[in-house]
């Protein structure tokens, strides 16, 4: 089976962004910009990272019958 890909010209690709109507933001409102899309990194991060926490124990660490005795 034969492929043909045709050519692309880079006029015809649409950005992914509109850069006409590009607000202007004072540094207040950047540097906040930036700090809400900070904390949304870090909820990101601490949520996954609480999520494999709180299966670790279920299975990682499985406790056998006989050692059931020796923990109390």
């Amino acid at each position: 089976m034969a492929v043909f890909v045709r050519p692309i010209n880079v006029d015809d690709i649409d950005p992914a962004e509109d850069t006409t109507n590009e607000n202007i933001l004072t540094p207040q409102a950047d540097y906040q910009q930036s700090l809400v899309f900070n904390n949304a990194i870090r909820k990101m991060f601490l949520n996954r990272l609480v999520q494999m926490f709180s299966s670790y124990e279920h299975f990682v660490i499985q406790v056998r019958p006989s050692q059931v005795r020796v923990l109390h």
